[in-house]
């Protein structure tokens, strides 16, 4: 918002509270609903805006933007589908939820101050990550991740007690997890450097959705529409990275099939050549010395039969 003017300002803020509070109008909410609305704006707000501007306060401004940009909204959330449900979200998943979504949310944050150090340098802002940047930094980071992947992991585990299709989710987040050692054997530093940096979002953004997607599918196969359109919409990324490896693929394959087409060509026609030509010797006629085809000379017999 800096350079803005006060009236684009108050404009752009009318606009997201119209969009935040919209979708009330069609879902189901009540008092604890409206709270956690109430605290989602109340937090977005100070830890941006003076006087509080809780972004310079240290950890305490690391736990607001968690607790807004992500532990909040995912209580909301399932708490809403509770209602839908017209049923009691169990403490112990919720809590484990909460917990899972506050390590996730301070590990980001921390990573975006990261990326905002040279930008707050130059306006005269100290957040928390510019007292601890870089060296304890990165172990931070690498122990937040180990939790934020242990507090997944045991939500799902425990969701599986209850629906085992909740596995595939345990299995996905195991695999990816895998993954992430295997092409990051040199630990944290090597992570943070390469398209994995924001380790394991990838995991929350692209593998549990359609994992949980899956499992519901099995349940009820109405959910297939929802997978197929999920697929579609937040995969592109994931298709166009596919294509230029496939695209490439399949022009070696061609070329190399192509090549194997002409050698099987050439072995052919000289079998069958040969074979014509020691038919003919059979008969006494070299069509060698003859200079000719064996198309040519049974034509020329047959000119010289009429």
């Amino acid at each position: 918002l800096e350079g803005k003017s006060p009236l684009l300002i108050a404009l752009l803020f009318l606009v997201s509270l119209s969009l935040l509070l919209l979708p009330w109008k069609y879902l189901p909410f009540n008092t604890f609903s409206a709270a956690l609305i109430f605290l989602e704006i109340v937090l977005f707000i100070t830890y941006s805006l003076p006087p509080l501007r809780l972004k310079e306060k240290g950890m305490l401004g690391v736990v607001a933007d968690a607790l807004y940009a992500h532990a909040v909204p995912v209580v909301l959330a399932a708490y809403t589908f509770s209602l839908t449900a017209e049923t009691t979200l169990s403490l112990f998943p919720t809590v484990l939820l909460f917990v899972w979504q506050m390590v996730s949310g301070i590990r980001n944050i921390l990573l975006h101050q990261a990326d905002d150090l040279d930008y707050d340098k130059k306006s005269k802002v100290k957040n928390f990550v510019a007292g601890i940047y870089p060296n304890p930094f990165k172990a931070v980071i690498w122990n937040l991740i180990r939790l934020e992947l242990l507090f997944c992991l045991f939500f799902f585990s425990i969701l599986s007690l209850t629906q085992p299709l909740f596995l595939i989710s345990v299995f996905s987040i195991l695999f990816v997890s895998a993954l992430a050692v295997l092409f990051h054997e040199k630990g944290i530093a090597q992570l943070l450097k390469g398209g994995w940096r924001f380790f394991p979002n990838n995991i929350s953004e692209k593998w549990l959705p359609p994992s949980v997607l899956i499992a519901l599918s099995i349940i009820d196969i109405r959910y297939i529409t929802i997978l197929l359109l999920h697929f579609s919409l937040f995969n592109v990324d994931f298709y166009v990275r596919l294509s230029h490896f496939i695209l490439p693929l399949f022009h070696t394959l061609g070329k190399k099939l192509w090549e194997l087409f002409a050698f099987i060509r050439i072995i052919s026609s000289a079998m069958l050549n040969y074979s014509i030509y020691y038919s003919f010797l059979l008969f006494g006629i070299d069509l060698r010395k003859e200079k000719t085809s064996a198309l040519r000379y049974l034509k020329k017999l047959r000119n010289h039969s009429k």
